[in-house]
């Protein structure tokens, strides 16, 4: 384009009158700086989170979200990339996440050459955009759940190598029993065995988490973010995983006194509610 013409009315740049045959120089090019600047983030609850949320960019006008519409790996792995958390590990269902409230939503039309995510935006049609959903992505960097003791005891967030701890504060018996039934899935630990309160500790990231049973990550439950702020108990679960069933006869291997082995040593299993349906099962 060479010797372009803008009256100050035109809503993009091609709207402006060019002429058919231009002669101009290869280095004679245009610059322009903006006073304005487009952020990348990603919200959950309405904050900014390092690697897990709705992705939004950050204008001189507001938040904006970007469309749910063709959201794919690949624009996922961009995301991940450009905020250095990694590649895409997950995209949840959109509404997993809360962001920043918004009233549209733009899609990311890329053609692959594109440095920033910013750049797959026609920001002119932008506000035209009926889209409602909001994309969301978990990266790589994000995801790392923990258990105290491989497959049992308090349950840890790690984020960016430093350790958090979940908290039990505020939840009933059976969103504990559901979180726990997650973690031991999703650790390769077995099944839930049970769940119970810790301590009280002081740096927690996570609490009321509210999980329906359908997720596959500890990320994809509702929870509330809490980084930082003292907590009453921690929430502990058991996983089937962490024990090893024995029976103490030497003449019999199928026969004698039930132990459970685990990380502390040989341990006694309790006749309290042994009965032939747990006899039958071991």
């Amino acid at each position: 384009m060479d010797e372009v013409k803008c009256s100050g009315t035109e809503n993009n740049l091609w709207d402006c009158k060019v002429p058919r045959d231009t002669h101009c120089e290869a280095d004679n090019y245009v610059t322009v700086k903006c006073s304005g600047s487009i952020e990348l983030s990603l919200k959950r609850k309405g904050k900014t989170d390092d690697c897990a949320g709705v992705v939004q960019f950050n204008t001189t006008n507001g938040y904006v979200s970007v469309c749910n519409n063709k959201w794919d790996e690949g624009k996922a792995d961009m995301v991940c990339k450009e905020l250095k958390c990694g590649k895409h590990y997950k995209i949840p269902q959109s509404g997993t996440f809360q962001g920043e409230q918004m009233s549209y939503s733009i899609p990311l039309r890329c053609t692959g050459n594109e440095k920033f995510s910013w750049q797959c935006v026609n920001w002119v049609e932008a506000k035209s955009s009926t889209c409602r959903q909001e994309a969301s992505v978990i990266c790589s960097n994000r995801v790392k759940v923990e258990l105290e003791f491989s497959c049992y005891g308090n349950i840890y967030v790690r984020l960016n190598d430093t350790v958090h701890t979940v908290c039990s504060d505020g939840m009933t018996e059976e969103a504990q029993e559901r979180m726990g039934e997650l973690v031991c899935q999703q650790l390769n630990c077995g099944k839930i065995l049970n769940v119970s309160r810790g301590s009280e500790v002081q740096n927690v990231l996570l609490k009321q988490v509210d999980c329906s049973g359908q997720e596959d990550s500890l990320w994809e439950c509702l929870a509330r973010y809490w980084p930082g702020q003292p907590c009453q108990s921690t929430a502990r679960v058991s996983c089937a995983g962490w024990r090893r069933l024995l029976l103490t006869d030497p003449d019999n291997a199928c026969a004698g006194k039930v132990y459970a082995r685990d990380q502390s040593g040989l341990m006694a299993v309790s006749r309290d509610g042994w009965g032939t349906d747990k006899g039958e099962e071991l």
